[in-house]
């Protein structure tokens, strides 16, 4: 355990003296000290530097009195005219403004973080490494769902303490001496893990998280830990980076994402740009303010102009209001335009003069309004030749392309297709609650070898989802497959499709034969470990000329 798990655990447990008890209380990281302190029922918290004030913060960027928290019939805050302001899950109140304040909440003044929780929540706090492994090994013993998730944090003081205050409905935390997070939840779901690290990140902390599922990933504290290990350390939260060309494109991203530069996303359809632009965003400086996407192709010219730039009272008919548009309310943010391609003429010329001058203005208005926002754009076309064609705009090509980062198709990336197949179909039983997850034939996964994949990675997660649903038992066979697939593997040439089972098949035997030494020849707990049932891994032994007689 780190030397200061001891002071961590001393400040997430105190409570301000006089304070009221009440139903919610806030979590605060100021000058790296964490502490909890509940909300007086009824009545009012006044946070600020002074001694006077109900809630004291050591900053010397917090106001003397900074901001008051009013709990009742809704808890609220207001700004008490502070000089470096007050932001609520990233924006900044005026002076005077009160705002309704809900559990999971970061408030920041100056460099202080307050999180609202309910106070059931704020009594579960950090354990050594050897009491959470004694959690999760009860957790597998029972029926009841549970989740582990693994962060990494990195930034400002009080990670771990934060970590067991955002994440609503944690059993226990641990800090062992890796240095990561281990927190487990009750249920199978992911979100509040998804929704932690938003909080986290927006409270200035730098996170990154893995997970499993109690009995779907493992059943035990080591298969558990390992699982949400090898999650956390993909960079893309989740899908296989294999492929040399798809880890490069997602370095780039992330470096080009700590820069105000635009960046153009190109690709055939369904590779996953919209992911690409999503990461970027989470990586920039903007994290903490909207992500805005907009397909261009998916909204008539009319409206795709009132929903970017907004429109004034009457500006047509049916303007009953005044309405602003996406690029103002992403103030701060990122604007991600999807098939950009598509944008008619006619708005590429406004886009182009709202990308140089950052300045809108509203159909039926009469002043430019200033815009703070990233553009990010995407494209499966290939826009040289629509310049050519005279279908795009050369000026706003060259505007919106300070960077371009190129998505290679799913046929190109052949050493992914297995893992996203078992991944998807873990996400697909995750949603159904089925467990344990099937897992793949050697015959299926040779016809996906084999496919070209036209759709990419949004055609082989709809084939995973359709095969998970048809199939009724432990293993995914090329009769779940849809029927192009199905066509496309009868009519595949007998050598061909021989020397590809050849090599699923030993690379399968090899998997089951490290998975039986790791687990020391015990079949039950080598068929955990694969996500398997042990009748399957059997079943397979034998069909491989291993020895079945090898423990129980």
């Amino acid at each position: 355990m780190p030397r200061d798990r001891e002071t961590h655990t001393t400040a997430l447990t105190e409570t301000r003296s006089g304070a009221i008890p009440g139903q919610s209380c806030v979590f605060v990281v100021a000058g790296g000290t964490p502490g909890r302190h509940r909300l007086p029922e009824g009545g009012s918290l006044v946070l600020g530097r002074s001694a006077a004030a109900d809630l004291v913060l050591p900053d010397r960027g917090v106001s003397r009195r900074h901001a008051v928290i009013r709990s009742g019939a809704a808890l609220t805050i207001e700004d008490l005219g502070s000089a470096n302001g007050t932001l609520v899950c990233g924006r900044r109140l005026a002076p005077g403004e009160r705002r309704a304040l809900v559990e999971g909440d970061v408030v920041q003044l100056a460099k202080a973080t307050l999180i609202v929780q309910p106070v059931h929540d704020a009594e579960h706090g950090l354990v050594d490494s050897d009491e959470l492994t004694a959690r999760i090994e009860r957790a597998c013993a029972g029926s009841a769902p549970y989740t582990l998730a693994v962060l990494t944090v990195r930034g400002a003081g009080g990670g771990p303490a934060v970590v067991a205050a955002v994440l609503g409905g944690a059993d226990a935390v641990a800090s062992p001496e890796s240095g990561d997070y281990e927190v487990l939840l009750r249920g199978a779901s992911a979100d509040a893990v998804v929704r932690a690290v938003d909080h986290l990140r927006r409270s200035g902390l730098e996170v990154q998280a893995g997970t499993a599922v109690v009995h779907k990933d493992g059943r035990d504290a080591a298969t558990l830990r390992a699982s949400a290990r090898r999650r956390r350390e993909r960079p893309d939260g989740g899908l296989a980076l294999t492929e040399a060309s798809m880890q490069a494109v997602h370095q780039l991203a992330e470096r080009v994402a700590h820069s105000m530069i635009a960046v153009l996303i190109v690709g055939e359809t369904g590779v996953g740009k919209d992911l690409i632009a999503e990461l970027v965003h989470r990586r920039s400086p903007r994290a903490a303010a909207p992500l805005l996407c907009l397909n261009c192709a998916a909204l008539p010219e009319a409206l795709l102009e009132s929903e970017l730039f907004g429109h004034d009272k009457g500006a047509f008919t049916g303007a009953t209001h005044t309405k602003p548009g996406l690029l103002e309310v992403a103030r701060g943010g990122t604007v991600f335009l999807d098939e950009i391609g598509e944008l008619p003429l006619a708005l590429q010329a406004k886009l182009l003069r709202v990308v140089e001058s950052r300045q809108i203005l509203r159909v039926g208005g009469l002043e430019p309004r200033p815009i703070d926002v990233r553009f990010v754009a995407a494209t499966h076309r290939d826009l040289a030749t629509e310049i050519r064609a005279g279908r795009f705009r050369e000026d706003l090509y060259y505007r919106l392309n300070g960077i371009t980062l190129v998505v290679p198709p799913l046929r190109e990336r052949p050493t992914e297709i297995a893992e996203l197949a078992r991944l998807f179909v873990d996400e697909c039983c995750a949603r159904l609650n089925r467990r344990p997850a099937p897992s793949w034939s050697p015959e299926a996964l040779a016809v996906f070898a084999r496919h070209r994949w036209p759709g990419n990675i949004r055609e082989l997660k709809n084939a995973v989802e359709r095969a998970v649903v048809v199939c009724t038992g432990d293993v995914l066979e090329v009769e779940h497959l849809p029927d192009t697939l199905r066509t496309e593997a009868a009519a595949e040439p007998a050598g061909e499709e021989a020397v590809l089972r050849s090599r699923l098949v030993d690379l399968d035997r090899r998997r089951i034969q490290d998975a039986l030494d790791r687990a020391g020849g015990n079949q039950s707990r080598a068929a955990r470990s694969l996500g398997m049932a042990r009748n399957t891994l059997i079943a397979r032994m034998k069909a491989y000329g291993l020895d079945v007689r090898r423990g129980p």
